[in-house]
């Protein structure tokens, strides 16, 4: 493994605003209990249940366990930065400290030396295979989760879980190019053979990933949609695969600002707002993101990082 004394830019913590300190503070010592309610009371008896995750920097509240079934997932940031969670389950054998030390820490290391230009991508590469052990990344199951979220803003996607222990980590890094996962916004996350019974929702419009590339109609209509994300091959992505994110576009930001910005794990400031999405899951999947949008320029935008046909505009009218 490669020692952090090793990096350019140190791992330690850096100073942290004193009012998200203390919300974090609180948020620990309640022992980050979130809430699993049963959603709106209109909603149908078949509705997925929604669990609420709250964002900080740098911590995640949300429930320990959760039910298997269908489910609705609603992250609100409450920090001064993006943040993610990708939901991963882990090989039935694996304890989630082993994944922590096992793999997060060895990949943080040698993609710091990517980042500062210390290594080539073909010795990360190889450093990677030898320093991971062999069940990551084909024993790990992505199973979606809340893509990059703008302070302030909530962001809500529907999934189906099946039942094991996962892994929820916000894979971002702070401008001076710190980890968010082991900045604190990282834990397990029970998923128990008690199924919710839900039903998925019906969408109003479809998207489709394939081997990098968004296949999505040009303009939406602005107001509530829920919008499904059908997940196919991943071709020659990274290990884990599609990540989608929707950003809103303001009239200083392009798709080509956003190609060059986009990585697997983006480095804050984001050079817009993003507003959720779909994270990574198994081909022939489908996750549900739920979204109410005002009219404007918006574009869909894959991570990995973006290539040609993977950062598509369109307009909400």
């Amino acid at each position: 493994m490669i020692s952090a004394s090793r990096l350019d830019v140190s791992l330690a913590p850096s100073p942290i605003p004193r009012a998200a300190r203390l919300l974090a503070a609180l948020l620990l010592a309640a022992g980050l209990v979130g809430c699993q309610s049963s959603g709106d009371e209109s909603a149908t008896e078949n509705a997925p249940p929604v669990v609420d995750v709250t964002a900080v920097d740098y911590a995640f509240a949300a429930p320990d366990t959760v039910r298997s079934g269908w489910t609705t997932v609603r992250m609100t940031n409450e920090g001064e930065e993006h943040h993610l969670f990708l939901l991963a389950q882990l090989p039935e054998d694996i304890p989630y400290a082993d994944f922590h030390d096992e793999v997060v820490v060895p990949w943080d290391s040698i993609r710091s030396l990517v980042r500062a230009g210390s290594v080539d991508t073909s010795v990360a590469r190889t450093a990677l295979k030898r320093l991971i052990p062999d069940w990551y990344p084909d024993e790990l199951t992505p199973m979606g989760g809340v893509s990059l979220t703008a302070p302030g803003r909530t962001a809500t996607t529907t999934l189906h879980l099946e039942p094991g222990t996962y892994v929820m980590e916000c894979y971002a890094r702070t401008a001076d190019r710190q980890f968010h996962a082991l900045r604190g916004m990282a834990r397990p996350l029970e998923v128990t053979t008690d199924s919710t019974g839900a039903s998925p929702p019906e969408a109003d419009l479809r998207i489709s990933l394939s081997k990098g590339q968004i296949q999505a109609d040009s303009t939406v209509a602005s107001g509530q949609s829920t919008i499904a994300v059908d997940f196919g091959e991943k071709g020659t992505l990274g290990p884990v695969g599609h990540h989608l994110h929707l950003a809103r576009l303001d009239p200083e930001t392009s798709a080509r600002d956003l190609a060059r910005w986009m990585k697997w794990d983006p480095i804050m400031p984001a050079p817009t707002e993003f507003l959720g999405g779909p994270q990574s899951m198994l081909a022939g999947h489908t996750a549900y993101m739920h979204v109410d949008l005002s009219p404007g320029r918006y574009a869909w935008v894959l991570g990995n990082p973006p290539k040609q046909g993977s950062v598509q505009p369109f307009t909400v009218e």
